[in-house]
């Protein structure tokens, strides 16, 4: 999340005669486009006003990169709190880079999870090691994908009924098993950068994942969203086992781009039609960041048949 003065731009906006003179700092552009290349979504905390702010970024060619652009006087805390929930991740995803020692303050005070960087890091930041991420077809366009919830949720405003609206939207989920490399190492990253909507919380290295997958006593799932706005890719990874008339997940980790959209419900129903299973069984471990899956297997109807401190198992039909 960018700040403008004096961190992305050189000078302050309000106080410049001709905001056509106000130039990038070094290494702003190079780095937006590499960020942006490694699927890492930004957005914008500025103090100042929209309508005079936006169209220098229109004019900087960089406008499109920014989702959710948060643009006013009010706290920078609050704005990182918006950005979140508009991008439905957690706080705790959230980088600031801001030359304000005042600003960083303020978030870090209000929400000390957020990583705050001053402007003097902007030419080496994307070497640092948390912006080392896994990059795959779907990572490189994930900004694609948020423009098109953007539009989406545009036209949902004044609906209602949200399982109908979905149905108007054409919303599709697509079940197959991952093979190839691509496809494997998309399944990876969702194991490893998804956390609200992950059953385990195990973050697995490459090679134990490539053991996870071949594990004969288990069978492995992938599955990709498209609807009328867009293709959303792999958004989710799984594993389960069948026993008589049970089946069994063992691993799950879903995207949050699908979040809200019943895709969990179409799918689980969908794998106990295919195996011929009259019910499911699912064990959830609690984290500090999954309580959104705990909350969405509740709304969709999964009973909980033990529950302690650590873990919740579920039973599904």
């Amino acid at each position: 999340v960018w700040d403008l003065d004096n961190t992305l731009w050189d000078g302050t906006l309000i106080e410049t005669d001709n905001p056509k003179t106000l130039k990038l700092k070094p290494g702003v552009e190079k780095l937006i486009k590499t960020l942006d290349g490694r699927g890492i979504l930004q957005s914008i905390a500025s103090k100042n006003d929209f309508e005079a702010a936006w169209p220098i970024l229109e004019e900087l060619n960089l406008a499109e990169y920014f989702l959710y652009p948060q643009i006013h006087w009010g706290a920078k805390s609050g704005s990182l709190e918006q950005i979140a929930k508009q991008l439905n991740i957690g706080v705790n995803s959230l980088a600031l880079v801001d030359d304000s020692p005042f600003e960083r303050k303020q978030v870090n005070a209000q929400l000390p999870c957020v990583r705050c960087y001053q402007d003097t890091e902007i030419e080496s930041l994307d070497a640092y090691p948390e912006f080392q991420v896994l990059v795959t077809a779907e990572s490189k366009n994930r900004r694609a994908m948020y423009r098109a919830e953007e539009k989406r949720n545009e036209l949902k405003v004044n609906q209602q009924d949200t399982i109908s609206f979905l149905r108007q939207c054409h919303l599709k989920a697509r079940l197959f098993k991952p093979e190839t490399d691509e496809e494997i190492l998309r399944c990876y990253e969702l194991s490893s950068r998804t956390n609200q909507l992950n059953m385990s919380g195990k973050k697995y290295t490459q090679e134990e994942f490539s053991v996870l997958i071949k594990d004969p006593e288990k069978k492995t799932f992938a599955f990709s969203c498209s609807y009328d706005f867009g293709v959303y890719g792999i958004v989710g990874f799984g594993q389960y086992q069948v026993q008589s008339d049970t089946l069994t997940i063992t691993e799950f980790a879903m995207s949050c781009r699908v979040a809200g959209k019943y895709v969990e419900s179409a799918l689980f129903a969908g794998l106990l039609n295919s195996e011929n299973c009259g019910k499911g069984t699912m064990t959830v471990l609690k984290t500090k960041k999954n309580s959104l899956l705990r909350d969405t297997l509740k709304d969709i109807g999964f009973k909980i048949k033990i529950e302690d401190n650590n873990r919740i198992e579920y039973s599904f039909s």
